[in-house]
C-alpha cells in the first residue's frame, strides 16, 4: 500500500467510499427513490428534495438552487468545509487507504509530531496527577459536579500540582525539550529558569477533531482568591488557537453529523454533564466571541440547526 503515487491511492480511495454510504453519514434523511437516492440538499433549505445521488454514476447532484454536484470527493469537500487533498485524506482515513504526502505536507507533518506527542504526554502527567493525594481536591470538585468517573477518564481530566515546577522537572529527568513546553505555552521562564504555567488546577484538554491534543482550560479550585482568574487558557501557540476550535468537537462530532444539529455553551462542565446524560452535540467555545474559524467548523460538522446556550452574565 505505502508503493502507491498519489492518483493511484486516489482512484482507491474513490474505489472504496461507496457514495450512498458516505453521503448518508453526514445526510442520514437520504433515502432510496427509484435507482436514486434521495433528500432536501444539505447545502441550502428546501422543503423538496431536490439532491440525488447516482449509485451507477458514483455522483451526487442538487437540481435545486445549488445547481451543483460532484463525486464522493467533491462531496465530502463541499460538506466539510476542506480543500480537496483534506476530503480525499479523510475518505482515505475512513477506508484505510493513506494518502500519499507531497513534500511540504510531509514536512510541516514532521515538524507538528513532536509537538502533538508532547502535549499528550503533558495530558497523561496531569491525569495521573488527578489520581494521586495532591489531586484530591481537584478530583472531589470535579465529582461534586455530577461527573462520573467514566466521564472524568473519557474527557482526559486532570490536576497541575501547585509546586510550580513539577512538570519542568519531570520533563528534563526525562530528557525531553524544555524549551518545546516554553513554545507550546505549557511553561514560563524567568531569570532563575523554567516554571509551569499552570498550578494547582483542574485541567482541560482541548483537542481538535481529531483528537489530538492542542492546549488545556485550566480551572481554580477555590473562589476564595478573586485576584486569580477563575479560568485560564493555554496562550496561543504554533497549534493553539482558542478561535479556531470548539471544546470536545472531537467526541461531539459523529453526534452532531447524525443529528444534524450541534449546540453551542460557554463552560466547560457544561459540555461535561450534558455528554454525561447523553445529550452529545453540546461543545463550547473557549471564551464568549465566536470567529469565522468557528464559522468553518459548523458547516464542516453538518449541522442545519445550530442552538446558542451562553450564560445570561455579562
Amino acid at each position: 500500500m505505502s508503493s502507491l503515487d498519489f492518483e493511484q491511492a486516489k482512484q482507491l480511495i474513490k474505489d472504496r467510499s461507496p457514495i450512498v454510504e458516505i453521503v448518508r453519514e453526514r445526510v442520514p434523511s437520504l433515502r432510496q427513490a427509484g435507482r436514486l437516492w434521495e433528500a432536501c440538499c444539505p447545502f441550502h433549505q428546501e422543503k423538496s428534495p431536490s439532491f440525488k445521488v447516482d449509485v451507477n454514476r458514483g455522483t451526487w447532484h442538487c437540481f435545486g438552487a445549488c445547481s451543483t454536484g460532484g463525486d464522493v470527493i467533491e462531496f465530502i469537500k463541499r460538506h466539510d468545509n476542506v480543500e480537496f487533498v483534506d476530503a480525499l485524506r479523510i475518505l482515505g482515513e475512513r477506508c484505510g487507504v493513506p494518502l500519499p504526502e507531497k513534500r511540504g505536507a510531509a514536512q510541516a507533518k514532521a515538524e507538528l509530531e513532536p509537538r502533538f506527542e508532547l502535549l499528550k504526554r503533558v495530558e497523561d502527567f496531569y491525569r495521573q496527577h488527578l489520581r494521586r493525594p495532591e489531586g484530591v481536591r481537584a478530583l472531589e470538585y470535579l465529582r461534586g459536579r455530577g461527573l462520573s468517573d467514566a466521564t472524568i477518564e473519557a474527557f482526559g481530566l486532570g490536576y497541575s500540582p501547585a509546586s510550580g515546577t513539577e512538570l519542568v522537572n519531570v520533563v528534563t529527568r526525562k530528557g525531553l525539550d524544555v524549551e518545546r513546553l516554553l513554545e507550546l505555552g505549557l511553561a514560563r521562564s524567568n531569570e532563575r529558569g523554567a516554571y509551569d504555567f499552570f498550578r494547582g488546577r483542574v485541567m482541560f484538554p482541548v483537542r481538535d477533531e481529531k483528537g489530538r491534543t492542542l492546549g488545556f482550560g485550566a480551572r481554580r479550585l477555590t473562589d476564595d482568591d478573586p485576584s486569580s482568574p477563575k479560568y485560564i487558557n493555554t496562550p496561543e501557540t504554533p497549534v493553539f488557537h482558542k478561535g479556531r476550535v470548539f471544546y470536545a468537537f472531537d467526541q461531539a462530532l459523529a453526534h452532531v453529523r447524525r443529528a444534524q444539529h450541534l449546540i453551542l455553551v460557554e463552560g466547560y462542565t457544561d459540555v461535561l454533564a450534558s455528554h454525561q446524560a447523553d445529550l452529545r452535540t453540546v461543545v463550547a467555545v473557549l471564551g464568549t466571541a465566536t470567529t469565522e474559524d468557528h464559522a468553518a467548523l459548523v458547516r464542516r460538522s453538518g449541522a442545519r440547526r445550530i442552538s446558542l446556550m451562553f450564560d445570561g452574565d455579562e
